[in-house]
């Protein structure tokens, strides 16, 4: 057994690894874009830096509004695959890929259509 818990021992470890890394990565890009987007912005101004704010926010809400489907994909994927039904996982995988588009495009005209209320509801009136 080794001294270190982290490391990848066996298969299973190596597979779960396979897995979980790029999960990691898909739950970590928007709050590093946004660290990044208030790293260039901030050097702007003030103003910016509050409408970059609330645009984050309203992004942030609406990108955590689809993490049911990411959790509920890998699970229904993760156990069609340990049973040896690939085309269930397929199956899983292609009806989470509808969902994903179909609610991005209306989430997308929400927020194209929405943008005076929504940017109201969070406080921001464009008075500069």
């Amino acid at each position: 057994m080794s001294d270190r818990p982290w490391s990848l021992r066996n298969r299973h470890d190596r597979a779960i690894a396979a897995l979980a890394i790029p999960a990691l990565g898909a739950l970590v890009a928007d709050p590093l874009l946004s660290l990044v987007d208030t790293a260039f912005i901030g050097r702007l101004g003030e103003d910016q830096l509050g409408a970059l704010g609330v645009s984050a926010a309203v992004f942030a809400l609406a990108f955590f509004a689809f993490n049911f489907l990411e959790y509920a994909t890998t699970s229904l994927v993760a156990a069609a695959v340990g049973s040896g039904d690939r085309d269930g996982a397929a199956r899983s995988s292609a009806v989470a890929l509808l969902v994903a588009v179909a609610g991005g495009v209306l989430v997308t005209g929400v927020l194209a259509l929405g943008t005076g209320p929504i940017l109201s509801a969070m406080g921001a009136d464009g008075v500069l």
